[in-house]
């Protein structure tokens, strides 16, 4: 099942975003500056690891229905 995750209010770069994903997970950034952040959990690498992931670097996203 895919999962998606927004950052409505990125201080960071989407290449610096990208550096905290793990694999099965990417991340683009829409024109309104938004970032999402879409994959499927795999062997343990889920969406709540990435978005704790993220937040261990302050950076804050939230799950959302896709």
């Amino acid at each position: 099942m895919t999962r998606t995750a927004i950052i409505e209010t990125p201080r960071d770069s989407l290449k610096t975003v990208q550096a905290y994903l793990y694999n099965g997970f990417t991340a683009h950034q829409a024109d309104n500056g938004k970032i999402y952040i879409i994959g499927e959990d795999w062997h343990g690498f889920t969406l709540d690891a990435v978005i704790a992931r993220l937040a261990s670097g302050m950076i804050y996203a939230r799950e959302i229905d896709a």
